[in-house]
């Protein structure tokens, strides 16, 4: 669900791929601040009410070019807290912190690293976030034009909350 946005961003940042080839190297950092409602009983959202997603923080980016000036790889590491808001309510996963890894024109690889997004709902516990290196494969989809999850790659000493239902009885009405 995140990871479309944050392709997106990374996708933004490879644009300077073609503004910036002199220089074997370049980097530099780009903040950001979105908000987007993820519809009620989507892919995104399995609550029956919609939700406001937040990203805020930063993005370090490095792009590499041979000698030749052909493009080589890009990093991109990512440091962002998020929101879900709904109904005068919040919660806040702080500190998601991910590596994208632009492999070539039409594959990415995305490593979830250390304790990341950990949110804990008071009285319930821990519903999202992981620890460890997660690595999920993403393809480019030419006819749905969007990247594809294409499966894990690499995972070690990952421990993963994921569960939405809390979330959504905690941001209810």
């Amino acid at each position: 669900m995140k990871a479309k946005l944050y392709i997106g961003l990374l996708l933004l940042a490879a644009a300077s791929l073609f503004l910036i080839s002199a220089k074997t190297v370049v980097r530099f950092v780009f903040s950001m601040d979105d908000h987007t409602i993820l519809p009620a009983n989507s892919d995104q959202n399995s609550c029956s009410f919609d939700i406001d997603w937040g990203s805020q923080g930063s993005a370090f980016v490095i792009i590499n070019w041979d000698d030749k000036g052909n493009y080589k790889s890009m990093d991109v590491l990512n440091k962002i807290d998020e929101t879900y808001s709904a109904n005068g309510k919040s919660l806040l996963l702080k500190g998601v912190t991910y590596h994208s890894k632009l492999i070539s024109e039409n594959e990415m690889v995305i490593s979830w690293l250390g304790a990341s997004g950990f949110t804990v709902i008071p009285g319930y516990g821990p519903v999202w976030g992981n620890s460890g290196n997660t690595s999920v494969l993403f393809v480019w989809d030419p006819v749905k034009k969007e990247w594809v999850d294409n499966g894990v790659v690499k995972e070690v000493g990952s421990i993963h909350y994921d569960d939405f239902t809390p979330v959504c009885e905690y941001l209810a009405p």
